[in-house]
């Protein structure tokens, strides 16, 4: 459903999406490992 969506949108609108996914990746793993340090 969501890949429709991406199709509308233009190149640049599509790699920038995909570098805040980037972005957004990064924090979760980061925050994840805080979790990780922390339980252990």
């Amino acid at each position: 459903m969501w890949f429709c969506s991406l199709l509308v949108l233009g190149k640049h609108d599509f790699h920038s999406l995909l570098d805040s996914h980037d972005e957004l990746r990064k924090i979760i793993s980061e925050t994840a490992q805080k979790r990780l340090v922390k339980g252990n």
